[in-house]
């Protein structure tokens, strides 16, 4: 149990409006002034650690943010050569003159390719507007 001793007694000047709330509050809650300001003040120290995590929180997120832009800028790059690839095998397939079902497959291919780089897009677009990034 704490002594006095383990208190330091200090006087005060707080504002008349302010030390109205304090007073009504302590009331309220069934305690005294002097506790009600002391739990206000250890309230006011855990609310800077809550700042600073939030703060530490906000940085993963935003860096977490930027790693998943980097990844679908890749993504989409990839997309873009497959794409491109696919188109250029169905032109030099076109003119060398194969038919059939090898030409059906590669245009197949090329429009499934080019279908998913679309679809990526779009998501992309999503989580841009998302992100606020738009």
């Amino acid at each position: 149990m704490a002594t006095q001793d383990d208190y330091i007694k200090t006087a005060l000047r707080l504002p008349r409006d302010l030390h109205a709330e304090l007073t009504s509050s302590a009331q309220l809650l069934g305690r005294s002034l002097n506790a009600e300001i002391i739990e206000r003040l250890a309230r006011g120290t855990n609310t800077w650690e809550m700042h600073k995590v939030i703060s530490q929180l906000t940085q993963a997120i935003e860096d977490g943010n930027n790693r998943r832009k980097r990844e679908n800028g890749a993504i989409l790059r990839g997309l873009d050569a497959a794409v491109e690839a696919l188109r250029t095998a169905v032109d030099i397939a076109e003119r060398e003159g194969v038919s059939g079902d090898a030409l059906d497959d590669l245009r197949n291919s090329f429009s499934e390719q080019e279908s998913n780089k679309y679809q990526f897009e779009a998501l992309i677009d999503h989580d841009a507007e998302y992100l606020g990034d738009v």
